[in-house]
């Protein structure tokens, strides 16, 4: 993962973990989860989730991929010819 990635990633992780401290905080206060700042708050976190997840996938199709190239690069070391 390139770093502009990684800080991104590492912006989303901040964000997701302040939106659910906020949801937390204001259902306690409101003393209910159907409060319309509530719902807000996690349609943010909703939000944020998904492109956690996104940023997830598309670095674990990266790297699945790049093991599999290598993979291909790798020469046997016994051929054909050689089992002969």
């Amino acid at each position: 993962m390139d770093l502009c990635k990684k800080n991104y990633l590492e912006t989303v992780n901040r964000d997701i973990y302040i939106l659910r401290r906020l949801m937390h905080k204001a259902s306690d206060h409101t003393g209910n989860l159907d409060d319309q700042l509530v719902i807000e708050i996690s349609q943010f976190l909703d939000i944020k989730l998904n492109e956690h997840g996104d940023l997830d996938k598309s670095h674990r199709c990266k790297k699945e991929k790049e093991q599999v190239d290598s993979l291909t690069e790798i020469t046997p070391l016994f051929t054909k010819s050689t089992l002969k």
